[in-house]
This record gives structure tokens, sequence and C-alpha cells, in this order.
């Protein structure tokens, strides 16, 4: 973890291992990290690489939060978050182009587990992920900036996940825990990571417009025409 985060903003964060969590110190601040993955522009090799940081997966009343964090290197220049996000949204399109592409696997109940969303002012579905305003897409890298997306509740007996950001690398048995992360303050615009939490809305998380569209087989099966 040490180089992953020492790549992303060229030393300007530590990091150390805590009870078996590993921790970001951004001075004399804590962040926990829970895995990693880096997402290539474009999905192309030699473009630019976004560090991803898994910062928690927290059960709460009828739904899941994933917290995560993500950085451009140090000098890179800025980058809409779109070319780090280029697998398809499913269930709301306004998702696709924003930070919200953010995937729970969960291999015993073979199931695949997709952001909520809720009803807007405007009768349409809304994805209950971070606002595409928290990717500051007018600057260059350097710093990490934390986002959130509400996802299903998952079955008591899961003890652990699989996450994926956009079209990233899968982040292996992250540890499900309990309660939102605090401090936390509404994320209207970016929040760097080790300031606040985003604030969660718990009532309009407990009531997601039809959650059970958002949790899909992890395995499709089909028959050969005639059987």
């Amino acid at each position: 973890m040490r180089h992953i985060i020492a790549l992303a903003l060229a030393g300007t964060l530590t990091s150390a291992t805590t009870g078996g969590v590993s921790v970001a110190e951004l001075g004399d601040q804590k962040v926990p990290v829970l895995g990693s993955t880096t997402l290539a522009q474009d999905m192309e090799s030699e473009g630019v690489k976004a560090t991803v940081l898994v910062n928690g997966v927290r059960r709460i009343d009828g739904a899941t939060i994933v917290y995560y964090s993500a950085g451009l290197p140090k000098g890179a220049p800025a980058q809409s978050w779109s070319a780090f996000n280029a697998f398809a949204s499913d269930r709301v399109s306004a998702a696709s182009g924003g930070v919200g592409n953010v995937r729970l696997i969960d291999f015993p109940h073979q199931k695949i587990y997709l952001p909520l969303v809720k009803m807007s002012q405007y009768g349409t579905e809304q994805a209950m992920v971070s606002p595409s305003a928290a990717w500051p897409s007018d600057e260059s890298g350097g710093t990490f900036y934390t986002f959130y997306a509400v996802m299903p509740e998952l079955p008591d007996d899961v003890g652990t996940v699989d996450v994926m950001v956009g079209h990233g690398d899968i982040v292996h048995d992250v540890k499900v825990d309990e309660g939102v992360m605090e401090p936390a303050s509404l994320q209207e615009k970016p929040i760097r990571m080790g300031q606040v939490w985003p604030l969660i809305d718990q009532v309009a998380a407990a009531g997601s417009v039809a959650p059970e569209d958002s949790v899909r087989p992890l395995i499709g099966r089909s028959t050969e025409e005639g059987q």
C-alpha cells in the first residue's frame, strides 16, 4: 500500500497498519484503507492512471454504503472522471458519466449489487451516489477526493465482499462494518480525503425505489435452442 499511495501523490501521504487495516496518514489525520486498485484512462495502458482506495463498506438500515477515494498522480493534467468510469450503468444512465459506477460482488450468494436509486424532484430515478461535481475535473493531480455509493442491503451472513469501481480490478475480501462514517458533511463539491465523509441520506437509503432491481445474478445461464 505504501508504494501505491506514494505513486499517486508523490509522497504527500504515508501509510501504516493498525489492527490489520492499512491507514493513510495525512499529517495528523488517519484514513482507513481496506484495499486499492488503479483505473487506466479510457482503458488504455499508456494513459494516465487513477488510484482508488476503498475506505469502508458499512451496513445501515436497508442499505450498504461504500466509501472510497480516488486521485491522479501529482502533476497529472486534469481529467474527466468518465475516462476512468467507462463500463455501462445498466439501471440509471445518469450515473454513467459521474462517479457512481460501483459494484459489490457477493460470491457465496452469487450476486452482484448495483447502486440503489431514489426519485428525483423531477420524478425520475436518480442513482444514490456522489454527484458529478464531487470530482474536480478542472484540477491537476496530487490529491485524493472521497466519494460514496449507496448499495443494496447485504445478507446478514456476509462478512466480506469484493468491490469494483469503474473498470478497475476487483478489490477482494473487503470487510463489512456497521454504521456510517463520521464526521460527515453534505457532498455538493469535491471533498478532500481526510476532511470529512460524505453525508448519507439514511431515510432515502432505507426507502429506495425497487431495491430488488439493483441485485443481479453473478452467473448468467442460457440454454441452447430447442432444449
